[in-house]
């Protein structure tokens, strides 16, 4: 295994894959903005009487999301990029693009089975709100391109090995 290729291929294409999260995690914050403030409110109050509003960590959060979702990015697009190459020949396909859409559909089966035997852990939550079904198909889509980039700069940066 190629370590440098592989290290090259999931850092590309998990960067690109947190912007577009953090990018749809901001027109979310927009939206839903009270609904956010509630959230944030509620998560301060378990801590005490905090010098802190959640209004104030309102704009600090949309200001975080973007470097956020680009290093949450670049290290689950890393790691997942090694078991990506680590099973490459066992998955379904003619070409690296469609082995990384197989690749996803294969871990978004394991997100799914996970949600239903520890409810709640990432998806389960949205799950249960309709208004969050937009955000949760956005997650699949966005997930399902990073497969796809995946495997293009799979091959990009080298020849797949057989």
């Amino acid at each position: 295994m190629d370590k440098v290729r592989v290290a090259k291929a999931g850092a590309v294409a998990g960067v690109i894959y947190g912007f577009l999260t953090a990018i749809a995690g901001i027109v979310y914050m927009v939206m839903m903005k009270e609904e956010v403030i509630t959230t944030i409110r509620t998560a301060l109050s378990a801590y005490g009487n905090l010098p802190i509003t959640a209004e104030d960590l309102y704009p600090m959060s949309l200001a975080g999301a973007i470097p956020g979702g680009l290093i949450n990015g670049l290290i689950v697009g890393i790691i997942l990029a090694f078991v990506f190459a680590i099973i490459y020949n066992e998955l379904i396909g003619k070409n690296s693009m469609i082995k990384g859409v197989c690749f996803s559909v294969l871990i978004l089966i394991g997100i799914g089975i996970g949600e239903m035997a520890a409810p709640g852990i990432s998806a389960g939550l949205i799950l249960l709100n309709s208004r969050f079904l937009p955000s949760l198909a956005l997650g699949v889509i966005f997930f399902l391109a990073y497969g796809y980039l995946l495997g293009m700069f799979y091959d990009r940066f080298g020849k797949p090995k057989k």
